[in-house]
């Protein structure tokens, strides 16, 4: 699967589905092939390749069915659109057939308890690729929230732990982890809705935290320094720890010996002096370019 997707753009190449009957439910060997059979078709994934793992977990048999996304003839992406009422409609086929005990739908009684938002497959998929785990993230991020009573404060907690907190793209506000990948900021809170976030956050000025590109170069710069450290026979943790502290005491407004805007107001000089410095050698060079063809006219 990862080989055929590596011939597209598409970063979710693979669905990721679990079928799990309610305890003290069980299914026939072929009940169990009709089950994925027909979420296969109901999802619009028809003799694409799949792997199927069935585990056994507390007495209760469930299995996991991973399918490729990626057309192999036209390499492109099949759509993953509308696939929560696909699911309900699945399940409410099979449990009809099979007899099986109705389970709650939450389309049908949106007044009721929503189940919790999972990381998206794409997401874990990557979490095992670099070790960090969006579930851990989840539970650690929430735990700096909790802990934190204004927008700055929890800024500067995400800092020590390895996150920068940028502008999204289309989001509000997105995380970036120390392997340069983000994170939507409400999908790793736990129970906190977007309107929390904002008013929670309202202290920080937007325009002052940096894009996502950007929360990614600096997490980059910092991974190409702990590799250089580690190189040369440092810990990789006190490094690492030493550049969080770094980056926390940066956007700290208590550990900084500047405040904010006193700090915006010198980048933004410092840039705009860089700028000048820069038009100022390149209108050099011109007048050294004019001046050496006058002298090349008068030898002629």
């Amino acid at each position: 699967m990862d080989a055929l997707a590596s011939g597209t753009r598409c970063k979710d190449f693979f669905y990721h589905v679990n079928i799990n009957p309610r305890e003290g439910e069980e299914l026939s060997p072929a009940q169990w092939d009709a089950a994925v059979d027909r979420l296969e078709k109901n999802l619009g994934l028809d003799g694409q390749s799949r792997l199927v793992v069935e585990h056994e977990k507390k007495g209760r048999i469930h299995r996991h069915v991973i399918w490729s996304r990626i057309d192999p003839d036209s390499l492109t992406a099949i759509s993953d659109s509308h696939n929560y009422a696909k699911h309900a409609a699945t399940s409410r086929e099979l449990e009809r057939e099979f007899a099986l005990q109705p389970v709650r739908n939450v389309l049908a009684e949106p007044d009721g308890p929503r189940p919790e938002r999972r990381p998206k497959n794409w997401e874990t998929f990557r979490g095992h690729k670099s070790g960090i785990d969006p579930q851990e993230v989840k539970a650690e991020v929430s735990a700096l929230w909790r802990d934190s009573d204004n927008g700055k404060a929890f800024r500067t907690a995400l800092a020590q732990r390895g996150y920068v907190l940028c502008q999204g793209d289309r989001r509000d506000f997105v995380l970036v982890d120390a392997a340069g990948h983000e994170h939507s900021l409400a999908r790793r809170l736990d129970g906190v809705k977007a309107v929390e976030i904002r008013k929670r956050l309202r202290d920080l000025d937007s325009e002052t935290l940096p894009m996502v590109t950007h929360g990614r170069e600096k997490r980059r710069a910092d991974k190409e320094k702990v590799s250089a450290a580690v190189s040369r026979g440092a810990d990789r943790k006190r490094v690492q720890a030493a550049i969080n502290s770094g980056r926390a005491s940066g956007v700290s407004p208590h550990g900084a010996h500047e405040d904010m805007p006193e700090r915006e107001a010198r980048e933004s000089y410092e840039n705009t002096a860089r700028r000048r410095r820069g038009e100022r050698r390149v209108d050099q060079w011109q007048d050294r370019a004019k001046q050496r063809e006058k002298d090349a006219g008068r030898e002629r």
